[in-house]
C-alpha cells in the first residue's frame, strides 16, 4: 500500500507550459504535501526561465531534489528528469515552479 506522502505526490498534475506564453516578471508557487513543503520565485524574461529562487523545501531526505531546479534553468524547460532517490522532492519542485509560471501566462491564453 502506498504511503500517504506517496498519495499526495501522485496527485500533483503538472500540466505542460509553453513559455511563449508567459510574461515577463516574478511569479510565485508552492507545493504543499505531508512530508514535502516547497515555495519557489520564479523569474521569466523573453519567454525565458531566468531563475528559480528557492524559498523554502521542507524534506525528509530529498534535499537531492533541488539539483533538477538548475536543469529547468538550463534547459528553460520543466521538462526535466527526477532525481534518483529524492523524486518526491522533484516532483514538488516541478509542480511549484509550474504553479509559479501559470500565474505568468498571458490572460488571452485559457
Amino acid at each position: 500500500m502506498a504511503s500517504k506522502q506517496e498519495k499526495e505526490i501522485a496527485l500533483l498534475k503538472i500540466e505542460p507550459i509553453n513559455l511563449i506564453y508567459v510574461e515577463d516578471g516574478i511569479y510565485y508557487g508552492e507545493t504543499d504535501t505531508t512530508f514535502v513543503k516547497v515555495k519557489v520565485n520564479v523569474e521569466v524574461r523573453d519567454h525565458k526561465i531566468i531563475k528559480i529562487e528557492l524559498l523554502e523545501h521542507q524534506n525528509g531526505f530529498g534535499k537531492n531534489g533541488e539539483s533538477v531546479i538548475s536543469e529547468m534553468e538550463k534547459n528553460n524547460s520543466i521538462d526535466v528528469s527526477n532525481v534518483s532517490g529524492a523524486t518526491n522532492s522533484s516532483i514538488a519542485i516541478w509542480y511549484a515552479v509550474a504553479e509559479a509560471l501559470k500565474k505568468g501566462l498571458r490572460s488571452d491564453i485559457e
